[in-house]
């Protein structure tokens, strides 16, 4: 058997069932579930935090007139934005919070950390 059985093309003729069975992939099977469980969950998390990332291609804030003056504006009724910025929060508070996380981690706090930021300078601007 070759030095790693794993190298193999799976497409090739020399891949048979009882070439598979030979590697006895049965005593390391909890090893390729735990594989597998990790990999299916780190997926869902890039997915995840893929979408958070899309917010800043269709994001918009709404802005309107001061009075008549040009050039010179007021935030407009921006709840529904709040909201979603909330929301993606959570998320990727929920991601943080993740044992499968690790991979992206650094990803994650980027983001965490522009959003706090983005909610804290509308709420300064909301109040003020």
């Amino acid at each position: 058997m070759d030095e790693n059985p794993f190298s193999k093309d799976i497409t090739s003729p020399e891949y048979t069932l009882k070439y598979i069975i030979d590697l006895n992939l049965v005593e390391i099977r909890e090893d390729l579930e735990d594989i597998k469980v990790t990999a299916i969950k780190e997926a869902e998390l890039l997915k995840m935090i893929e979408n958070v990332e899309k917010f800043w291609i269709d994001a918009s804030l709404t802005v309107i007139p001061y009075k008549e003056k040009d050039n010179i504006f007021i935030l407009g009724n921006n709840e529904e934005i709040i909201s979603k910025i909330d929301d993606i929060k959570l998320t990727l508070n929920n991601i943080l919070g993740s044992r499968y996380v690790e991979r992206i981690r650094d990803r994650v706090n980027k983001e965490m950390k522009k959003f706090r930021y983005l909610s804290e300078l509308l709420d300064e601007w909301i109040l003020h």
